[in-house]
């Protein structure tokens, strides 16, 4: 990941290759350093846009002495002009909380007139943040028709409101919505807690609680809960999943937007987070879990250091956290009622997803990854170390992941698109596949065109490079970059108002593109099961992604062997 110095080594995947590769193979992965820190558990790259930077440095980039401000049913809120003309800022604390403590919903407004400090952790030796975290930043019109809530990624560990890809100036402008970006504690603060019940899976109850106070500030804009739709990107998404189990947040939003989920793993058990709090506080903080005078004493760069070694040992510790997060929300059965993947709600929401065309490509071709020009003799072994298990023979067999020919980079394309598929695509279009059998209305995208700045010799389209897309972020845009700004923020804003994620009338009208024309079908049921490629238009490859690979019991997702 840019910016990001991955230290935790490979777990249990990486370690089983080494002691069983061939002696040649090893001196030569050894030397180029293959997957040690890309592959592990699909770490970081979630959110790979842009790394958090300290307070101080992200302050409003066209500050204004002129103050804007507006009544609530809870006090006055006060803003800033925001780089977008016609759009206002407002940093809202949404609640208060005590270290590893469910957090107390605000019962009056505390605005800041500067971006708040990041949620605390790592960076480079140390840390950034604070505790003082949970606000919401609010992009809106004087009259907003909508609200769109955006949970940031980042692998629950890093991330915050001060990314400048997700400043939500031009999506408000675009759309005529109130763009709500959301803080939340991360890492062992938000997602490994000292204990079970009212005080267990804090994050999710963090983004709850701004959802909370979302729905009161609504009024103040005219706007109710059916007109508020919450997404996310990568790890956000998979928060957002969470919210889609989680009962006492279903009368806060209407409708949800999943982007690159990292959806191969399900939520943790209820043994597993036991597992690591057993792994976590006495044995590296010296604190029992019960004790709040110690927890409390703690500081803040102890709490952060040793968060890397609980991450760095999970998947001994617990093979089911070998995954694209390690320490992630739990179904605990009270706050999180379904697993979304044995079991769903009564009542389905409508649903957006979207994918990139490859998802594995960063964690493959990024700076640092995997070298290019591998010999194809060294494809198999290195699969092995990636799925090690009876999977991987399958795979390599499948012909759905065959180096192309002629291709200097042919290895790394095709793993590429193997940790894609099982990391990301794969189990959301079944998760795609489920909600439209319990006959929830599913739309399901790929992003295959108009990226940023291609960073390897792959054309592609990968992860965050939707996130500038969706926000209007995108540095100097290109035409083409231009025309899929328009065309998804019309979608999403045609999605936000309908459930229905097709532009009409004089909006539909007025975008250009090659795929601005389709019509986007919704999901209704397994077998008419529709994929739309936005920015081509054209049709999109399936390829291991169907019901009779990915999914089955030869070839079973994660969440399918650990029983998640």
């Amino acid at each position: 990941m840019p910016g990001v110095d991955i230290k935790e080594p490979a777990g249990v995947l990486w370690w089983r290759f080494i002691h069983r590769c061939p002696p040649f193979l090893l001196v030569l992965l050894m030397q180029v350093s293959v997957f040690s820190a890309v592959l592990a558990t699909l770490l970081v790259v979630a959110q790979a846009a842009v790394l958090p930077l300290p307070r101080a440095s992200l302050v409003n980039p066209n500050p204004l002495s002129t103050m804007f401000g507006f009544s609530t049913p809870i006090g006055s809120l006060n803003g800033t002009a925001s780089a977008t003309p016609g759009i206002d800022r407002y940093v809202v604390q949404y609640a208060t909380a005590q270290r590893w403590k469910a957090p107390v919903i605000a019962t009056s407004l505390k605005s800041l007139t500067t971006l708040p400090d990041v949620c605390p952790q790592a960076s480079g030796d140390g840390f950034i943040g604070s505790e003082d975290c949970l606000y919401v930043v609010i992009f809106a019109p004087v009259k907003p028709t909508q609200i769109l809530t955006w949970v940031h990624g980042g692998s629950l560990i890093v991330g915050g409101a001060n990314d400048p890809m997700i400043e939500g100036s031009k999506l408000a402008q675009a759309n005529n919505a109130a763009v709500v970006v959301v803080q939340y504690r991360l890492g062992v603060l938000g997602f490994l807690p000292a204990s079970s019940g009212a005080n267990g899976n804090l994050g999710v109850r963090d983004v709850v609680a701004a959802l909370s106070l979302v729905n009161k500030l609504a009024t103040a804009f005219g706007l109710s809960s059916d007109k508020v739709t919450v997404a996310g990107q990568s790890s956000g998404a998979t928060l957002v999943r969470a919210l889609l189990a989680t009962p006492s947040a279903s009368s806060l939003f209407s409708k949800a937007m999943l982007h690159s989920d990292t959806a191969d793993y399900g939520f943790s058990k209820a043994s597993t987070v036991s597992k690591l709090r057993d792994a976590y506080f006495q044995p590296m903080l010296n604190c029992s879990p019960s004790s709040s005078s110690c927890l409390n004493a703690l500081s803040l760069s102890k709490i952060i250091s040793t968060q890397g070694q609980i991450i760095s040992d999970a998947p001994t510790i617990d093979a089911a956290t070998a995954g694209p997060v390690a320490l992630r929300p739990e179904f605990d059965g009270s706050l999180i009622t379904s697993t979304l993947t044995r079991s769903f709600p009564s009542s389905l929401k409508p649903l957006l997803i979207t994918n990139v065309n490859n998802e594995g490509a960063a964690f493959i071709f990024g700076p640092g990854a995997v070298p290019a020009d591998l010999p194809t003799d060294v494809y198999q072994p290195v699969l092995s170390s990636v799925i090690p298990d009876d999977r991987a023979q399958k795979v390599f067999d499948s012909g759905f992941y065959v180096p192309p020919s002629g291709n200097a980079d042919g290895v790394r394309i095709a793993l590429s698109q193997v940790v894609g598929d099982l990391g990301f695509r794969c189990p959301d279009w079944a998760l795609a596949r489920a909600w439209a059998a319990r006959s929830g209305k599913r739309s399901r995208a790929c992003f295959s065109a108009a990226r940023r700045t291609p960073p390897t010799t792959v054309s592609t389209f990968a992860p965050p490079d939707e996130i500038p897309i969706i926000f209007g972020t995108a540095r100097n845009p290109t035409t083409e970059q231009k025309q899929l700004i328009g065309e998804v923020q019309a979608r999403i804003a045609a999605f936000m108002k309908s459930g229905d994620p097709n532009a009409t009338g004089g909006t539909a009208a007025s975008l250009t593109g090659p795929s601005a024309k389709t019509t986007w079908l919704q999901t209704t049921n397994v077998s008419a099961f529709k994929v739309l490629a936005l920015g081509t238009g054209g049709a999109v490859d399936f390829g291991g992604c169907t019901t009779a690979f990915w999914g089955t019991t030869d070839v079973p997702f994660d969440y399918q062997i650990h029983d998640l």
